[in-house]
């Protein structure tokens, strides 16, 4: 009987020391906050849009979660947070306040050329505010920008004047956390997927020289392809998004996506999704919408913010929101050229005005084989804030096609009257915007609309922009009309 009693109370003890590691597990995980959603047993869908006068516009997203990339900046105490926003500090997605892993971080000696390390089993990433493709130098510190600290920031006036060359050249600690998607269409097995915050902030282009998709070095890098894909000839394979945020199984979960005229027609895993997939209702965007949108809205990553990302100086209603870029740039002969991107609340920008120089945000699209067990759902979220109360025109026009073949134009020109109107009434303009290289004498736009293209026109893309001025309450409003000449 006292031997039976021993055996038992020895397992008893095992009992209690299995408990115990468990809870302390439990409690590690917590600390360093890999936290995802509540798992999901719900299927994964199509995004759902709703539009009621009360709600506005609301799209629902399923979410999947995916691969891992650095997020959450680790710091000793709530004092050393450093991130812009004084409105959205919510600590386990922003901050992880942990005084002992900061400390292990610190001291520790085995990180990598990437500047990454693995320390209990959890992976983090070290940077300093040269590693940022922008940082808040010679201009004084404002909430918009990240904070790097240092002495150089003094009080005058109520503003951080930052002196430069006292910026703190200390490492600052993120960790890698699961990165979070929106499911933006289920095709068969395969499933578009859009990050759910910026995860980067780069350059379209690194050497700030004019280039398409094909060419740029924002190309290279999500894919992690070496020198020769990228006309700056930079190598990403070691540091680029692609290698660094899945493992070996993971990448051959991912479909590679066969990308049209507007990329260079090439096939890319990773990739920045176009002007028209922005706007698609399908994907649960504002269709034909080029003002505030909910579901284009987004916030991004605390290592983003220290990357170099613009956040919103809106400190209410678009409180650390951010821009974020679209993939297919344009460069032809006019001024307003370059890459298309999302404004704060939203705001749909066409090529005016930008450069790609490299304060924008990253949001990485990925098309993913669901029968693969490399992912978790997550949660559906619910993109619903109320549209503003500015009113847009409605802009039609007449036409059949705006595809024309080359060989129509050997010989002589074609005319095309696009008999546009203003719904509201307001007073329209047309402007040529955009050519193929070398082709601006061969399309003219006339006061009333009627578009000419000439013979001997080369084969590429003419945009037309239709601006309607604005009409009593209802806001100025443009709409591009692109002719392809095959």
């Amino acid at each position: 009987m006292k031997r039976l009693f021993r055996k038992h109370e020895k397992s008893n003890k095992l009992f209690r020391k299995l408990v115990a590691s468990a809870l302390c597990l439990a409690m590690a995980l917590s600390l360093v906050n890999v936290q995802i959603a509540a798992a999901s047993n719900a299927p994964v869908k199509n995004p759902k849009q709703v539009y009621s006068e009360k709600t506005g516009l609301k799209s629902t997203y399923s979410v999947i979660y995916f691969g891992s990339y650095p997020q959450a900046e680790v710091v000793p105490s709530v004092d050393k947070e450093t991130t812009v926003s004084k409105i959205r500090r919510n600590r386990g997605n922003d901050y992880i306040v942990d005084a002992k892993i900061y400390r292990a971080l610190t001291s520790c000696k085995k990180w990598d050329a990437n500047g990454d390390a693995v320390i209990d089993g959890v992976q983090y990433r070290r940077v300093k505010y040269t590693d940022a493709t922008y940082y808040n130098d010679k201009i004084y510190y404002t909430d918009n920008y990240y904070n790097w600290g240092g002495s150089g920031f003094v009080d005058q006036g109520g503003e951080l004047k930052n002196t430069y060359e006292h910026i703190d050249d200390s490492y600052h600690y993120f960790m890698y956390q699961p990165i979070k998607w929106r499911v933006l269409q289920v095709e068969g097995d395969n499933a578009l997927l859009l990050s759910d915050v910026c995860l980067e902030c780069k350059a379209y282009n690194d050497g700030m020289s004019d280039s398409d998709w094909k060419n740029a070095t924002i190309r290279s890098f999500l894919n992690s392809y070496k020198a020769s894909y990228n006309k700056e000839k930079k190598n990403y394979a070691a540091n680029g998004f692609y290698n660094t945020a899945f493992s070996t199984q993971e990448k051959k979960s991912i479909v590679a996506s066969k990308l049209g005229y507007d990329y260079g027609q090439v096939k890319d895993k990773i990739y920045l999704i176009s002007d028209s997939e922005a706007k698609m209702k399908d994907y649960g965007f504002c269709y034909d919408c080029l003002g505030e949108d909910p579901a284009r809205c987004v916030n991004s990553s605390t290592y983003a913010k220290a990357m170099g990302i613009g956040n919103s100086s809106n400190m209410t209603q678009y409180a650390d929101q951010n821009q974020w870029y679209l993939g297919n740039a344009y460069y032809g002969e006019y001024d307003n050229r370059g890459v298309p991107y999302v404004k704060v609340a939203g705001w749909y920008n066409d090529w005016e005005g930008q450069s790609g120089t490299g304060t924008d945000g990253i949001r990485p699209a990925l098309r993913l084989k669901l029968s693969s067990s490399v992912y978790t759902i997550g949660t559906p979220i619910v993109s619903t804030k109320r549209l503003n109360s500015v009113s847009t025109q409605t802009i039609t026009f007449k036409l059949k096609s705006a595809t024309v073949k080359a060989a129509q134009l050997k010989s002589k020109g074609v005319r095309f009257n696009l008999k546009a109107k203003s719904k509201e009434g307001g007073k329209l303009t047309y402007k040529v915007i955009g050519t193929p290289k070398n082709a601006k004498k061969y399309i003219s736009v006339s006061t009333k609309g009627v578009v000419t293209l000439k013979k001997g026109a080369p084969k590429g893309k003419y945009w037309i922009c239709i601006t309607a001025a604005k009409k009593g309450k209802y806001e100025m409003t443009k709409k591009m009309i692109v002719f392809t000449i095959k």
